[in-house]
């Protein structure tokens, strides 16, 4: 996930102030949530509208083995995300991926399948989804599932903000500094550019570069230390 140029700016004017950025990230993370998951339960909808039998068969289709679906999708679909399924795996490879997804959602399915037939359970849970007068109704496994799905994708949504803020906003903030401090822009550099020369050459987001090193060199080398 990418912090879109009003959260930045925010986060950083909050930053220079000396003001928590926090509530920027957790209303990112809300944003972002909240738009999953209306067009998660659209998919639904949608498919009901289309005449689509809503059912644990046609989740495994749509969400888990549709050839057009991304495997990072297909895992959150299946209660995974990539980090995790990278961290069993040692891998993040779309056969792993998809082949971990699979694999959770039939584990899930059987699970879901044994609460619904214990005699004892006497919970019920259910989600009702309504759009332009069409209403579809999921069974307790089926909701459980897509709750599981949201949590899932929560917590992968939360994990990729708290890590991709310093990213985000390292480079305006930098150029906000340089400003305030009269930094020229001749001075800055902001690209990276690999020396293929050198065998190994570490990436650097930002530099700021003296052009009178030379002339500084040359007059610290002719001064005479006691």
């Amino acid at each position: 996930m990418t912090f879109g140029e009003k959260s930045a700016a925010n986060t950083v004017s909050k930053l220079l102030c000396g003001c928590d950025y926090r509530d920027e990230v957790v209303n990112a993370i809300n944003t972002l949530f909240f738009d999953f998951s209306i067009k998660f339960f659209r998919q639904i909808v949608d498919a009901k509208f289309n005449g689509k039998d809503i059912n644990m068969q046609w989740y495994q289709e749509h969400f888990i083995e549709a050839e057009n679906i991304a495997p990072d999708e297909a895992a959150i679909y299946a209660g995974l995300n990539k980090k995790t399924i990278t961290n069993i795996y040692g891998s993040a490879s779309r056969e792993i991926v998809l082949s971990a997804a699979k694999n959770n959602f039939a584990y899930l399915r059987e699970l879901l399948s044994e609460l619904e037939d214990d005699a004892e359970n006497d919970i019920a849970v259910t989600i009702t989804i309504s759009y332009n007068n069409i209403t579809v109704k999921l069974s307790l496994s089926e909701s459980l599932l897509v709750i599981n799905a949201l949590a899932t994708k929560k917590l992968q949504i939360r994990g990729g903000a708290w890590s991709a803020i310093g990213k985000s906003v390292e480079k305006p903030l930098i150029d906000e500094l340089c400003r305030r401090s009269g930094v020229p822009a001749e001075n800055i550099e902001r690209t990276f550019t690999r020396d293929k020369n050198l065998p190994y050459d570490r990436e650097t987001d930002y530099k700021l570069i003296s052009r009178t090193v030379d002339r500084i060199s040359h007059t610290a080398g002719q001064q005479k230390f006691p």
